[in-house]
């Protein structure tokens, strides 16, 4: 699993992607998903667009955090973000739904070459391992589940509550900053 945090006009909103996850946060919902994402993975990195933002990501169970920084173009950002995933490795990615994060997660879906899957309520994991994504359908009477049998990784944007708030911790996690592309 992978999760990362970014930082924008000096407020913090969470990036999760979890060798399993990516997600955004405005609100302790990003956290929430690192925490969330610790029941699919032992492993959880967070991608960090400021440092400053690593050790509460630690905090939240993430056990690694690569640096990805902040830019200002968000189309630019998510190739950054997709450059990062597919140099993890990344066998999920989670998004908060929130309107830039719906942004986001779409266009590392298409970068990616996978899919997504929006607006989640619900997750779990089959026995082979798969991502079970569970959302509302036809006009929210219905809930359907959701597999990605194919592509890597399976992206999906959640709900804000989904996951309970990460206790509070002092675990420390190594950062990695690796050499990421300038978009042009």
């Amino acid at each position: 699993k992978w999760i990362a945090p970014e930082q924008m006009d000096s407020f913090l909103r969470e990036v999760i992607a979890s060798n399993r996850v990516y997600c955004e946060r405005a609100y302790p919902h990003g956290y929430a998903l690192i925490a969330g994402a610790r029941a699919f993975s032992g492993r959880v990195v967070a991608l960090c667009e400021a440092e400053e933002s690593c050790p509460r990501c630690f905090a939240a169970g993430a056990s690694e955090a690569v640096l990805v920084g902040l830019l200002e173009d968000d189309c630019a950002q998510a190739e950054r973000v997709a450059e990062a995933l597919r140099g993890l490795d990344a066998d999920s990615a989670l998004f908060p739904a929130t309107v830039r994060s719906r942004f986001l997660s779409a266009w590392v879906a298409a970068r990616l070459g996978t899919g997504l899957t929006a607006d989640c309520t619900a997750l779990g994991q089959t026995a082979d391992g798969l991502l079970l994504q569970t959302r509302p359908a036809l006009g929210g009477n219905v809930l359907a589940d959701i597999l990605c049998r194919v592509h890597r990784p399976q992206l999906a944007s959640i709900r804000p509550g989904i996951f309970p708030p990460p206790p509070e911790g002092g675990t420390k996690g190594s950062i990695r900053r690796p050499k990421l592309a300038m978009p042009a």
